[in-house]
């Protein structure tokens, strides 16, 4: 099979593996009553499903980029079984919540490994003008899932049902994956990835820009997470919840690819980058003050899914700009980790501003972006206006012999 086939379905399998990923992660956020009263828990524990997510991340970022540094063919493959295995504990488990909750923590487990193999995966398949497009589908096919999830939860209201059209797709795309997957194209160099996390920590500059771009990141899922208690006050049912979470999401992946193709075609990252900060604060500062009805909300999910999210393949570029001699894996797991964090930790200032405040919470949200966005567009002045080069052990070149495979 020609590489130029072979890429593109990987791409597609890993888009799989991130949606699937997305729509476990928050499969019970917009019917959180249903699965109280199903599992016969409380508020409590149904978060756990999502907490999952959090802690395991946090145990396996150590060691993720030594992982994806071995092999993404053998880490996705792992991952998907992962996935094809939680799904069926869960949903086998019924009405038992610890068994459901041991299923979620099995498909958890392969969190970190997942979000950050996008860049592996466009560096190791993808010609250098193809990579900015990969990487944006790849890094935002999370947020598709997510915004899936919340359409089909307020109209599905069936736990089990639920439960199995998870263990369904992870079954057929798990299967796919074992049939069409390819092992790595080439062999990587072995990486010291001691020293290249050392180096990053070490690089004021670096470290500015994971914490700007993981906290872009975390304010998506934070936004999402809370989007129904964000407009509660305007009468707006779950059901419209859910289409404006998946509008934000669909939006976003349209923003990321326009960005990156602007910065292929003009090799400017850094331009673009700029363009999608101002936009997402702009955008959400427009939605706080507009703060209507379900079509304004349209309107605002709209833009504001195409700049916040949109951003999200640009700033993770940015970062490899800044040291392009770093394995991609590290940048990346480090920004994705931040999210993670992130995401649980501002969750709780949004929640507090609207309950103390009559003001929407959407002001919290602008003010966490205007303090994040704004510090990332100051420092994107530093960063050099250079084109990414991926050294030959982690990229596709001519001479590779398993290119006419």
């Amino acid at each position: 099979m020609n590489i130029l086939g072979k890429n593109w379905i990987m791409l597609f399998l890993y888009f799989c593996l991130n949606f699937i990923n997305g729509a476990v992660f928050c499969a019970f956020s917009s019917i959180s009553e249903e699965a109280e009263k199903y599992y016969n828990a409380n508020e409590d524990q149904i978060t756990m499903f999502i907490t999952s997510f959090m802690i395991t991340s946090i145990a396996s970022a150590p060691i993720t980029p030594w992982i994806l540094s071995k092999s993404y063919h053998w880490t996705m493959m792992a991952s998907w079984i992962s996935a094809f295995v939680g799904c069926w504990v869960k949903y086998l488990a019924g009405h038992d919540y610890y068994i459901a909750l041991f299923g979620q923590f099995i498909f958890a487990s392969t969190n970190m490994l997942i979000l950050c193999g996008c860049l592996t995966l466009a560096f190791l398949w993808f010609q250098q003008e193809d990579q900015g497009i990969a990487i944006a589908v790849g890094s935002i096919s999370n947020f598709i899932g997510m915004g899936t999830s919340f359409i089909l939860g307020p109209y599905v209201k069936n736990i089990p049902i639920l439960n199995l059209s998870h263990a369904v797709f992870s079954t057929i795309v798990t299967s796919l994956n074992i049939l069409c997957s390819s092992k790595d194209p080439l062999k990587r160099k072995e990486s010291d990835m001691l020293r290249g996390a050392i180096t990053l920590i070490k690089d004021p500059m670096m470290m500015c820009i994971v914490f700007c771009s993981g906290s872009g990141i975390g304010i998506s899922y934070a936004l999402i997470g809370v989007l129904s208690l964000i407009l509660e006050h305007n009468g707006i049912t779950m059901i419209q919840v859910g289409w404006l979470g998946f509008i934000m999401s669909f939006s976003g992946l349209t923003g990321g690819l326009i960005a990156s193709y602007i910065a292929m075609r003009y090799n400017s990252v850094l331009w673009s980058l700029r363009v999608f900060l101002i936009m997402s604060i702009a955008s959400i500062m427009v939605w706080a003050s507009l703060d209507g009805d379900y079509i304004v909300s349209i309107f605002g999910s709209m833009i504001v899914g195409f700049g916040l999210i949109g951003h999200i393949p640009l700033g993770i570029r940015a970062a490899l700009q800044q040291n392009s001699k770093l394995e991609e894996s590290i940048p990346s797991n480090m920004i994705f980790f931040l999210a993670t964090l992130f995401g649980l930790i501002y969750t709780y200032p949004i929640i507090s501003f609207y309950e103390l405040s009559n003001l929407s919470a959407l002001w919290m949200i602008g003010i966490l972006t205007s303090v994040s966005f704004g510090i990332f567009f100051i420092i994107s002045y530093k960063i050099p206006n250079t084109q990414i080069k991926i050294d030959d052990s982690s990229t596709l070149n001519s001479e590779n012999p398993k290119i006419n495979d």
